[in-house]
């Protein structure tokens, strides 16, 4: 997996901490696209620009509790 390159990475919920970020950098992820609102998403920001990932908050959740 360390090989990937170009891989997006979509979730319909938010990312709470940077280590998914990092995770993901680590299979291949240049692309993100996820709800946001979490209360440390700056905390996600930073983590994805250390690593050079865009990301897109869609705004959208399509799960319910």
């Amino acid at each position: 997996m360390a090989q990937n390159t170009g891989v997006c990475l979509g979730s319909d919920a938010f990312f709470p901490f940077g280590d998914n970020v990092e995770r993901a950098h680590k299979s291949g992820v240049e692309y993100i696209a996820q709800a946001g609102g979490s209360v440390r998403d700056d905390h996600v920001i930073m983590t994805c620009d250390k690593y050079n990932i865009a990301m897109a908050f869609t705004g959208v959740r399509l799960f319910h509790h």
